[in-house]
C-alpha cells in the first residue's frame, strides 16, 4: 500500500466507534509505503514473492478469520431474509388481530 490519505466514504464514521476493516487488516494484507520511499516498493514485491507460501497461509487464515459464510453467502443470506420476512409478518398478524 502506498501511504496516502485515505478515500473516506463516510464521514461519519468515527460515530460508530468502530474501525474499518481496511485500516484494521492493511498492515496484515501487504507492506505499507510512505510516498516519500517509493524507491522501496520493488524490493518489498520482492520480499512477499520470496515468502509466497508463507503469505497465503496466512491470507487464508485471516480469511477465515474474516470472511462469514465463505461459498454459503447467498444460501444463508436469502435464509436470514426468510426469517425478517416470517418474524415480520407474524408481528403484523399480531397487531392486526389486536387491532381487530
Amino acid at each position: 500500500f502506498i501511504d496516502v490519505p485515505r478515500r473516506i466514504r463516510n464521514p461519519h464514521w468515527q460515530e460508530l466507534a468502530i474501525e474499518p476493516m481496511e485500516s484494521a487488516i492493511r498492515s496484515q494484507v501487504g507492506e505499507i509505503v510512505s510516498p516519500d520511499n517509493l524507491q522501496l516498493v520493488p524490493g518489498k514485491v520482492q520480499e512477499l514473492l520470496s515468502h509466497r507460501n508463507e503469505f497465503t497461509s496466512h491470507m487464508r487464515e485471516l480469511r477465515q478469520q474474516m470472511v462469514f459464510n465463505l461459498g454459503r453467502s447467498v444460501a444463508e443470506g436469502a435464509k436470514e431474509l426468510a426469517r425478517i420476512s416470517d418474524q415480520q409478518t407474524q408481528l403484523r398478524l399480531q397487531k392486526s388481530e389486536r387491532h381487530g
